[in-house]
């Protein structure tokens, strides 16, 4: 009786390695992963009460201890949230242990400290004298408003904030001094501390058989072999999670961080996930991480200064109140804040909104009269508001107020807010790092930061990890010839090269005209324009007319001039050339705002100019125009954009596999809006309409916020392929699908909706032969190569085209990696591409060939780029279709409909005709 092997995945199985290109080793930052075979571990789930999740880390601290018992061996590794691992037995078991809830709580340094079990915590981790860790604030005891206490000065008042509204009158029992019954770690419970209860429970034993199997390709993904994975990840992770600051599968110290605009601080960290791979071990990926925090133990006046940019308070009040309330809701509503006012009570919560109204001018009922706040605190706690003209800010349930004075942003704070222009460059230049430099941190942090071979949780599980990262086999694949106009041709082996000196098919411009929204005069403006013109002419775009062309300069306080004056500026090229205006070329100061703030300029000019108008846009950052500035290497990029946009070609490349027959190459991206705002979704697809694979028609569409997954797919793609037959004359034989943005964890839900849609919209028309084949391409991982020779390019990476497709890949899915582009500053991130649907079988050689050379096409500029060009340009597409949404969508709308089922109507607004089907507008 013969045996039927079990189906190991629902994906595409792997075909055999690829073997074209120079081989080489190249190491990487992951670190061999071994656990004993005999492990056996048990899963406990975790219930404490009461239901804090600040304390949670504080209460294990003190309860493992006592979950031990004495046992040394038995240690328990818990996420941070509801589930702990152990090798060791235990039955259900119920601790009570008193922690500080005003603990001023120290992350140790990043490398400190010896054996980092934290296990055998007293429930404080003391600062260290003269530390530049910030400390982490208990929440208060007594709710504000509750108006307990009497007066006093300043250095202890007592009682808590303005009573807004309906006071709240709850009250905080004490605990009792003492707690009797079951172990606990309670000696002395202080009114300020709170008892935390824990239990817990066995609920599973770990089946790490199945993860072997899986690894070893004997076996399938299942959730099983899933599981197992959890539990390592778990015990991994928990001594830097119970010593650091966590994020995710990152962890942060406060010890190394630098400050920057706005009142945040980059800090620094790394991050450490679980690999499951072809080598038939495990690995650890171990990676430097930043991330933006705000800064804490500050003081919320401090910080508003800072992040609107004023030298003192008196500047705040000359900004109109609408607007003031404005930025500083923008800036600051849902941070996490701690009243400073009562020494003996601070109340830490997370603020509602920014009141209309100032301590002078809010009024509540007290004592039976009407006061307002600046009267109450004087009444009250004996103290006078310094800036009684400032908002309050009010708590998240709007019953109680407090002046900005008496609050400190709490440390240890991540801000998830979108980072302006300035802040992010601060970003990009506080954590660029050359990849030598990289790799020595990220081999300091496994040998003394993580400290793995001397972790007794670890050690506890059979875990070992070894602190030599891997070195595995890679090869170098061939770069395509870069082909310009009149059979020019260069080699793309370094990843970059220099303009042809024809384009591969240039554009022509019949109608056009410049509108500066800048202060420059009539002379300088002239002159700017025929320096722009001269070196566009140069690089290869063709002008139907030698006349002078429109100019115009405009004040852009309001978006009515904007509108007007772009209107007006394509009328007259219109009249001028005798033709319709094709494209405004708009000079402004980069991220320049108008109407008050409220609206961007350049946003505000794309909507105009594409769902109105019916015509192109170029803006350029007037910095970088000024004549003392203007060099021709920025003038010839801007005309490689407007090349694009305009349905030329900057370069072809000489061979793309698979496109022996009519082949269809799309890419697939959805944006979705910052942290805090509301806004739908865009999703962006791109079609290819001719061979080359260089001229696209785009298809936006919006949809629920954060989704995801496309929705309409099915009309996309259907109008695609009819797109695809009225171009080329027959329908597409093949479709090769670069889809971006999608997780692991959703590659089901994107065959089952999105490729399901797809091969409906075939079905329609009755395509039953065209063959599909769609790749996952994922940038959001940590995985980093390094060169294990001289195969590197003059950044230090490693050389463009280096691929792997064994060792540290999927043990039986097609994924693969490589790395496209040259490096120009930091160390570059390589491309994973994941085939999870095959009907063309493309084996490796060909599918790792055609992706290295679309990442050669992406025309903005001559170098290669680091994924596809259809992906990249549907990221760039999905980006730019948020502008054309329409409504209000900010943090107020999120608010609102938070826990209804309600919608909030999409509205996106239409690109004109000509834009949408003839140009990548986008570009």
């Amino acid at each position: 009786m013969s045996v039927i092997p079990a189906k190991l995945t629902e994906l595409p199985m792997r075909p055999p390695p690829g073997k074209e290109g120079r081989a080489i080793k190249v190491r990487c930052n992951i670190f061999p992963l071994r656990i004993a075979a005999e492990t056996i571990a048990y899963q406990y789930d975790v219930v404490m009460l009461p239901d804090v999740p600040a304390l949670y880390k504080r209460a294990w601290r003190l309860a493992e201890p006592l979950f031990r018992d004495g046992n040394k061996r038995a240690y328990m590794a818990f996420d941070g949230k509801k589930n702990a691992f152990s090798t060791a037995q235990i039955d259900q078991t119920t601790v009570k242990v008193a922690v500080d809830k005003d603990m001023e709580e120290y992350y140790p340094v990043l490398g400190g400290g010896g054996n980092t079990s934290a296990s055998g915590s007293t429930g404080s981790l003391a600062a260290a004298s003269g530390s530049a860790a910030a400390p982490l604030y208990g929440s208060g005891g007594a709710p504000i408003g509750s108006g307990r206490g009497g007066r006093g000065g300043r250095g202890g008042v007592r009682g808590g904030g303005a009573p807004v509204g309906r006071p709240s009158t709850a009250s905080q029992d004490p605990l009792p001094s003492q707690v009797s019954g079951g172990k606990s770690a309670i000696k002395a419970v202080t009114s300020r501390s709170e008892e935390v209860t824990i239990t817990v429970k066995q609920v599973a034993k770990v089946d790490f058989h199945s993860l072997m199997l899986f690894m070893s390709k004997r076996g399938p993904e299942n959730e099983t072999a899933l599981h197992a994975a959890t539990a390592l990840s778990t015990v991994l992770r928990h001594v830097p999670g119970m010593t650091f600051v966590t994020a995710g599968a990152n962890f942060y110290s406060p010890e190394d961080r630098t400050h920057i605009s706005g009142g945040l601080e980059i800090w620094r960290g790394y991050h450490q996930s679980i690999r499951v791979m072809m080598a038939g071990h495990l690995g650890v990926n171990v990676d430097v991480a930043a991330t933006v925090f705000r800064q804490g133990g500050v003081s919320l006046l401090d910080l508003a200064k800072n992040a609107l940019r004023v030298r003192d308070i008196s500047e705040l009040a000359r900004i109109p109140p609408a607007a003031l309330r404005g930025r500083l809701n923008s800036e600051f509503k849902g941070a996490n804040v701690v009243t400073t006012h009562r020494a003996d009570m601070k109340q830490r919560f997370n603020i509602g909104t920014i009141s209309r109204e100032s301590a002078d001018s809010c009024m509540f009922e007290f004592k039976g009269k009407k006061v307002s706040v600046a009267e109450y605190f004087m009444s009250q706690y004996n103290i006078k508001i310094n800036y009684p003209f400032l908002p309050l800010v009010l708590k998240a349930n709007g019953k109680s107020a407090f002046p900005m004075e008496f609050l400190t942003m709490t440390p240890s704070q991540r801000f998830k807010k979108k980072l302006n222009g300035d802040q992010t460059s601060d970003m990009i230049r506080a954590t660029v790092q050359r990849p030598s430099d990289r790799e020595k941190k990220i081999s300091t942090a496994v040998t003394h930061t993580l400290k793995y071979q001397n972790n007794d949780h670890l050690k506890s599980f059979g875990i070992s990890v070894d602190p030599q990262p891997m070195v595995v086999n890679a090869r170098i694949l061939n770069a395509p010839n870069v082909v310009f106009g009149n059979n020019q041709s260069m080699k793309g082996t370094e990843g970059f090269w220099k303009l042809g000196k024809s384009l591969a098919k240039p554009s022509k411009i019949n109608s056009y005209a410049f509108a500066f929204f800048a202060q420059v005069s009539d002379k300088d403006a002239r002159e700017i324009t025929k320096q722009l013109l001269h070196t566009f002419r140069q690089t290869g775009i063709l002008f139907a007319s030698t006349a002078e062309c429109p100019i115009r300069i405009q004040n852009p306080e309001l978006s009515a001039n904007v509108r007007k004056t772009l209107h007006a500026l394509a009328t007259e090229a219109t009249k001028v050339y005798n033709s319709r205006c094709q494209i405004l070329f708009c000079i402004a100061p980069k991220g320049i705002k108008i109407d008050g703030g409220s609206r961007v300029l350049y946003e505000e000019t794309k909507r105009v100019t594409l769902t109105e108008m019916d015509v192109l846009s170029q803006c350029m950052d007037y910095a970088k125009v000024r004549l003392e500035r203007l060099s021709p290497k920025y003038s010839e990029n801007v005309a490689l954009k407007v090349n694009v946009k305009m349905g030329g070609a900057t370069n072809f490349v000489d061979r793309l596999p698979m496109m022996d027959k009519p082949t269809l190459i799309c890419g697939a991206d959805v944006t979705h809006a910052h942290a805090g705002s509301a806004a739908p979704s865009v999703a962006a697809v791109v079609t290819s309409t001719d061979n080359k694979a260089t001229k696209y028609r785009t298809f936006l569409s919006s949809q629920p916020s954060r989704v995801e997954i496309i929705q309409d797919m099915e009309r996309i793609m259907g109008d695609a392929v009819d797109a695809f037959r009225l171009n080329q004359k027959v329908w597409p034989q093949r479709v090769i699908f670069f889809r971006d943005g999608v997780s692991s964890g959703q590659f089901r839900e994107v065959r089952e909706t999105e490729i399901a849609a797809i091969k409906r919209a075939f079905a329609k028309r009755k395509l039953d032969a065209t063959q599909l084949t769609f790749v996952i391409v994922q940038k959001r991982h940590h995985i980093r190569l390094f060169p294990n020779d001289n195969n590197q390019d003059k950044s230090g990476n490693c050389l463009p085209g280096t691929t792997i497709d064994t060792t540290i890949t999927h043990p039986t899915e097609y994924n693969f990696i490589i790395q496209s582009h040259a490096g120009l500053q930091g160390t570059s991130r390589p491309t994973l591409y994941h085939v999870i649907h095959d009907e063309i079988k493309m084996g490796s050689d060909q599918m790792q060939q055609l992706c290295y050379n679309l990442c050669f096409l992406s025309e903005r500029a001559t170098r290669s780029i680091n994924m596809v060009a259809p992906a990249y340009r549907a990221h760039l597409a999905a980006y730019y279709g948020r502008m054309f949404l329409e409504g209000d969508f900010g943090s107020d709308a999120a608010s609102a409909l938070s826990g209804t089922s309600q919608e909030i109507p999409v509205g996106l607004r239409k690109v004109m005709p000509l834009m949408d089907q003839h140009t990548m507008y986008y570009m």
